[in-house]
């Protein structure tokens, strides 16, 4: 069957740039799909009924809600984006940092470089909404939902990787290609060691980050181990939670843990590395020892709490 759009009014444009973004096409409305490489009209007919999609129709033609509004339909992160104290990285937000807003994308990166990404688990997804993690006494913090991968073009995700892509210059180590104002240490390129350059991940996945829940805290570091097995939770690696506290920062201007940290599963000379922020950027840390015990120093949890 051709398709039938209909002209008198129909195309709906973006108040800012003038673009169309929202068509009726055979009598259903249809919004432009924001995956990069797509380039398709969307139906959302299969997510409200008919009628609905009328009414909705002839609010955006009559300029009562935002065509913004409706393209959230096809952004299944768009609800996300709006809960307090939630910072969502995603692929439009990793497309933008390592490619669009790049001079030269030095990183080679075409347009779609991001494969299909699966979407969010039921339980997350039930435990995000909650906001227990925020509004809970015993939790009292943020969290960043944050899409990781093994690697940025060539260049993996290791922490000498994420030194490569976002490290600030100092002590003889050059910037970062990408941004040079997000990773301030950068002790461990020099080290080089097995761990500084293991990947985040073998394989794209979302990851949920902890910013500082207080139940972990005034422990020393068996005793967080001990609590975090109990409801379930897994311990980040220092690589894992660099990269969540490197994409608040880059994406929101946001520092987690500033003047905090949160010990990892990856030990150096016997103690736990330490993932925190410090005026000048992100910091991994290798100074406090196992049986070391402060309310400043929380546990890198991740994933979602079975209590």
């Amino acid at each position: 069957m051709a398709e039938t759009i209909r002209t008198a009014g129909s195309g709906i444009p973006h108040h800012g740039c003038g673009k169309e973004i929202a068509r009726e096409i055979n009598g259903v409305l249809h919004v432009y799909c924001v995956r990069k490489g797509c380039k398709q009209w969307v139906p959302i007919e299969n997510f409200l009924s008919r009628e609905q999609v009328r009414k909705a129709n002839d609010l955006l033609l009559s300029g009562q809600v935002s065509p913004a509004d409706v393209i959230a339909l096809s952004d299944p992160l768009a609800e996300y984006r709006q809960i307090e104290g939630l910072f969502v990285v995603g692929p439009q937000e990793l497309d933008k940092l390592f490619r669009i807003e790049t001079k030269g994308n030095p990183l080679g990166l075409s347009e779609g470089w991001i494969p299909e990404i699966p979407s969010i688990d039921s339980r997350t997804d039930a435990w995000i909404r909650s906001c227990i993690w925020r509004d809970d006494p015993e939790w009292d913090t943020r969290i960043a939902l944050v899409l990781v991968p093994p690697k940025i073009g060539n260049v993996p995700t290791s922490l000498v990787g994420q030194n490569k892509l976002l490290g600030i210059a100092h002590d003889g180590i050059h910037g970062g290609i990408i941004r040079k104002d997000v990773l301030f240490s950068d002790w461990f390129v020099l080290q080089n060691d097995g761990w500084a350059n293991e990947s985040a991940t073998k394989g794209w996945q979302w990851l949920l980050i902890y910013e500082h829940p207080l139940w972990t805290t005034g422990m020393k570091r068996v005793d967080q181990w001990k609590v975090a097995k109990e409801k379930g939770m897994n311990i980040s690696s220092a690589v894992q939670d660099a990269w969540g506290l490197n994409m608040v920062r880059a994406v929101y201007d946001v520092s987690f843990r500033l003047s905090t940290y949160s010990r990892t599963s990856t030990v150096c000379g016997r103690n736990p590395l330490c993932v925190g922020s410090l005026g000048d950027g992100v910091s991994v840390d290798r100074h406090w020892s196992p049986s070391y015990v402060d309310g400043n120093i929380a546990a890198s949890v991740q994933v979602v709490s079975k209590l």
